[in-house]
């Protein structure tokens, strides 16, 4: 019996192996939470306005795909408080804000594992369309 499990063990080992991407898949990169603050994790307060919430999320993630777009077009890209700044209520301005500092971290971890060329051409490829 020993035996057989050892044998079980090996051959689900190297199947496991074998099924092991090689290529970086860059949405698996750029996969991000989004952390909402305590201010503006509430929902709405009338169904016809959007709420702190959903504009958070919604600028946060607009300036994380920004940052990816400008450092995509030149890898050395040197990031101005132009680019993390918005119009609007706090939930606007402090979302965008947030999503553009937080994209150049994972970029500058992308770009430390990689090298400058690979982490450009992950970052090209990630804004294409899936296919």
């Amino acid at each position: 019996m020993r035996y057989f499990a050892t044998l079980i063990l090996l051959l689900s080992g190297a199947i496991g192996c074998a099924t092991v991407r090689t290529e970086v898949d860059p949405q698996d990169l750029l996969l991000h939470h989004i952390p909402i603050p305590k201010e503006y994790s509430w929902g709405k307060s009338c169904p016809y306005f959007d709420s702190g919430l959903s504009v958070w999320i919604e600028f946060y993630d607009r300036a994380w795909w920004q940052c990816v777009e400008d450092f995509a077009k030149n890898i050395d890209y040197v990031p101005t408080l132009a680019d993390t700044a918005a119009n609007g209520g706090g939930a606007s301005v402090g979302g965008y804000g947030q999503g553009y500092r937080d994209a150049e971290k994972r970029i500058k971890q992308i770009k430390r594992r990689f090298g400058k060329v690979k982490a450009q051409e992950i970052l090209k490829k990630s804004l294409e369309y899936p296919s």
